[in-house]
């Protein structure tokens, strides 16, 4: 009998440490077996409880430590070996700075941006045979068939059926991605890493490069560019920022911010700045819109202003005297997003204020209105009669209010039932508004790609669902006979009310916001951003055929045209851009808005500045152009 139960415990102890181990192989960062308030993942003794402060470990018990070095097994980075405190038991046997378990060369000294081998080693990170420059998986360990990826990789970002080992498009979603074009659409050259140096003929096809042959300028072959090397000239370690041991980078004004680092290494900036602050504000003067002005951080360092005056003297622009425009005057308050309608009726949007209405035809312009709205991306009709609002719930749902901006009431309750939505349009006459939902840049993915359309009080008149093309951009004619829905696909060209295609345009246009495309007053003319370049394409209504592309930055390869608009007279284009690229700004590129000749597409005026333009449109009577940015309503005109 006793020898029945003490199999019968065995069994059921066996069974339960069977459990536990499963349990733990599962999810040890959130299991806690013995109840200690360690997690096993953190618990040097999993079984038996202990305090926090003796890893997990009962009251008198030594934490296991299989290599001696007084690190427990369950903190050790490396636990089978003597190691050092700084890196966190592990050893640095060649004393280069670069524990083993990181050291590509452990008994070799090194270089940190060489993984720990020598400069004169190639670099290959994941120690795989492919070097980094050629290797689309640089981290995990691959085969050359598969350029330097895992033999069971199988992923495929954009689902356009090429691989992402093969694709150069690894983001557009397009069906017509082909492995004979890399993954890209028809027409577009395949280049991996956007540097605008085709993959056919780039040294570097994988790495991002500033150099005529697609790599990154590196004089002193050191592995690090020249753009963040201080020792440029000379090889170095990018723990002592590109120059060789006891070289100390160059700080020429003495400011601690050391000149590869210091957008004014001959003026020594404050309050550990890089440039000096004279006003005293905390934004240096060169981020300062307002660089004499002690003024708000939030405003980029101007005052609040909330009136502006324009000269009653200004003159109608055109494409002869608008390389004459001057800045007239300015509003300064929060502004991520403004309209402006043919009834010249401004409305500002911002993140923490109502929405402001302005009338522009007033010499001084000054608040007129306001609207409690949420604080969405805004959609303007151009008669100035409608304002579609954006807005999300407190959950990400999408809700779109319609507004009457004159009266300053909603015209009805809020449309519901959106999974996503990627861009609006509102017929110029605001009688028609077009909602388009399909996958979002940034998050959501949907199957069934629509457009839906509403007329001014909300009632559903039309919806094209299954569409081609993911409708992140949409602009609807005039007289309102067709619809434009642009997306990584292309632009398609759809017929009203029937949905029919009447012409597919090759132009991607640019997927964030809803101001990449528009449609001159007239109706005969369709231009349009082009996604992953500064370049701005016109073609004709009447064939739909090209009738000009023009470049309106080619600073650097991120530049983009991110927004266009005719204006009222048609003879004008505006556009505003840069680099879009998270992160610090790129070398060289600029912000700009720019106006292009219809006639002629060519470029009349371009105004580069530090601040981003977000948007530049014309009033009705042509004598202001108004620009904004985030904290900024300009006025330009010509005297």
């Amino acid at each position: 009998m006793r020898k029945y139960i003490y199999l019968l415990l065995t069994t059921l102890l066996l069974s339960f440490g069977i459990t536990i181990q499963h349990v733990y192989a599962q999810d040890p960062y959130s299991t806690d077996t013995d109840g200690d308030g360690v997690v096993d993942a953190f618990d040097a003794c999993p079984t038996e409880a202990g305090p926090e402060y003796n890893y997990g470990c009962p009251e008198g018990v030594t934490p296991p430590d299989a290599d001696g070095d007084t690190f427990p097994d369950v903190t050790d980075s490396c636990p089978n070996l003597v190691g050092l405190p700084e890196y966190n038991g592990c050893p640095d046997t060649d004393g280069d700075g670069l524990d083993d378990s990181y050291d590509n060369c452990p008994e070799v000294r090194g270089v940190f941006q060489n993984y720990g081998c020598p400069l004169d080693t190639p670099r290959d990170g994941d120690r795989d045979g492919i070097l980094d420059i050629e290797d689309r998986c640089p981290f995990s360990p691959g085969v050359v068939e598969r350029n330097g990826c895992p033999i069971d990789y199988v992923e495929d970002i954009d689902q356009d059926g090429v691989p992402d080992y093969q694709d150069s498009c690894v983001y557009t979603d397009n069906p017509i991605g082909t492995v004979e074009n890399s993954g890209c659409p028809e027409g577009v050259t395949p280049d991996l890493d956007y540097d605008g140096v085709a993959d056919a003929v780039d040294a570097c096809p994988a790495e991002y490069g500033d150099g005529p042959d697609g790599c990154l300028l590196d004089d002193d072959r050191d592995y690090i560019p020249n753009s963040n090397d201080a020792c440029p000239d000379q090889p170095g370690d990018a723990n002592n920022f590109g120059c060789p041991e006891g070289t100390n980078p160059a700080d020429s004004d003495g400011d601690g911010v050391y000149d590869i680092y210091d957008r004014c290494d001959n003026e020594a900036g404050t309050n550990g700045f890089d440039c000096p602050d004279n006003d005293g504000d905390t934004i240096p003067d060169i981020d300062d819109l307002c660089p004499t002005e002690n003024g708000d951080p939030t405003l980029g360092g101007c005052l609040a202003k909330l009136e502006a005056s324009l000269d009653p003297n200004r003159v109608t622009i055109n494409t002869t005297n608008a390389t004459g425009l001057t800045e007239l005057d300015r509003l300064v308050r929060p502004a991520y997003d403004f309209e402006v309608g043919n009834n010249n009726l401004l409305v500002v949007q911002s993140w923490n204020q109502p929405l402001t209405t302005y009338d522009l035809n007033q010499a001084t312009i000054a608040p007129l209105g306001v609207l409690e709205t949420r604080n969405g991306e805004i959609q303007l009709s151009a008669d100035g009669s409608v304002l579609v609002e954006i807005t999300y719930s407190d959950v990400g749902v999408p809700e779109i209010t319609i507004w009457d901006p004159i009266t300053a009431l909603a015209a009805f309750n809020e449309i519901e039932n959106f999974i996503s939505v990627t861009a609006v349009a509102v017929r110029d006459d605001g009688e028609v508004i077009a909602v388009g939902t399909g996958n979002e840049p940034f998050g959501v993915t949907v199957d069934n790609p629509t457009v839906r359309l509403f007329a001014r009080d909300g009632s559903p008149i039309g919806e094209f669902a299954n569409l081609p093309v993911q409708p992140q951009q949409l602009a609807l004619a005039p007289d309102g006979s067709w619809i434009a829905v642009g997306g990584p696909e292309g632009t398609f060209i759809l017929s009203l009310p029937d949905g029919n295609t009447l012409a597919t345009l090759p132009v991607s246009p640019f997927f964030f916001g809803s101001d990449g495309i528009d449609i001159s007053p007239d109706g005969t003319l369709i231009a349009l951003t082009q996604n992953d370049s500064s370049n701005i394409v016109v073609y004709e209504t009447a064939t739909f055929s090209e009738r000009f592309q023009v470049e309106t930055l080619g600073y650097t390869a991120w530049d983009a045209a991110q927004t266009v608009r005719f204006s009222p007279d048609g003879t004008l284009i505006t556009t505003t851009g840069g680099a879009f690229v998270d992160g610090p700004p790129i070398e060289g590129s600029q912000n700009a808005f720019t106006l292009i000749d219809v006639n002629t597409g060519t470029i009349v005026y371009q105004q580069t500045s530090t601040y981003f333009p977000t948007l530049a449109v014309f009033t009705s009577d042509m004598r202001t152009l108004v620009v904004g940015t985030y904290n900024l309503i300009m006025f330009y005109g010509v005297r």
